[in-house]
């Protein structure tokens, strides 16, 4: 056990080491010169462990064993506690690494288009754009403008403290060439590669869909599975419908 206090040291069984060699475990008080235990009564009167021993049990009731090395080793280890405690704490240093979700571009646009939180309703930015019944598209302008917005308000705001070490880019200045070539390559159109290439960035194929979209709405998981299963059923109708044909034309 290190008491706290570099020139004293004690073991568990309380022998003290000073390192001047001017305080040891040898008692020389003459009344216990083997250097065991002292025991005490409430009078505040010592014996020395011999004359413990020598005591019936009842009367060895009335006393207390007392180990004056130990207590100076207590002493030690509170001496150096309360020199710990006062030296000046150092603030919090832990590394702020760049995480998508505390500093991605989806966590910021999130944040404010759905800061409630819980599944994100698209068809809320589908709608800035019209659509057109006549050709069966939807436009994607505003949407596209808007991307593009949030992604400067978004490279406006990183924190300046994010290490970028451990990130594909290495620093910030090449993270917003990055995504500034995401915000062209929505507006040009996006192929196959690219979704593959954003997605590596922390954003979703679902979610740059959300701007380039030009269906009529999109569809929910359970919608989607309706139209899966109706297509489905179409298709056996279908098969069945064949096979009844090929066998009245056997008969």
């Amino acid at each position: 056990m290190n008491t706290g206090v570099e020139r004293f040291s004690t073991n568990n069984y309380g022998r003290i080491t000073d390192l001047k060699g001017e305080l040891s475990n040898i008692d020389d008080d003459g009344i216990d010169p083997s250097g065991s235990e002292y025991y005490y009564n409430n009078k505040g009167e010592r014996i020395t462990t011999d004359d413990y021993n020598r005591l019936k049990k009842r009367k060895q009731r009335d006393y207390k064993a007392f180990s004056a090395n130990k207590e100076v080793a207590a002493y030690f280890k509170l001496i150096g506690e309360k020199i710990k405690n006062k030296q000046p704490k150092t603030a919090d240093t832990a590394t702020n690494y760049f995480d998508f979700n505390k500093h991605g571009f989806i966590k910021h646009f999130m944040d404010k288009y759905n800061p409630t939180g819980g599944e994100f309703d698209r068809n809320t930015i589908l709608a800035l754009d019209p659509f057109d019944e006549t050709t069966g598209k939807r436009g994607t302008e505003k949407r596209i403008a808007l991307f593009g917005s949030e992604i400067d308000e978004h490279l406006n705001k990183l924190d300046p403290t994010i290490d970028w070490s451990k990130t594909q880019w290495g620093n910030a200045d090449e993270y917003k060439k990055y995504m500034q070539g995401v915000k062209q390559g929505l507006s040009d159109g996006l192929t196959e590669q690219d979704y593959l290439d954003y997605g590596r960035g922390g954003m979703t194929r679902s979610f740059l869909e959300t701007f380039n979209h030009t269906g009529k709405e999109f569809l929910t998981p359970q919608g989607k599975a309706a139209v899966d299963a109706q297509k489905k059923a179409e298709e056996e109708t279908a098969k069945r419908k064949e096979q009844e044909e090929k066998y009245k034309a056997m008969m």
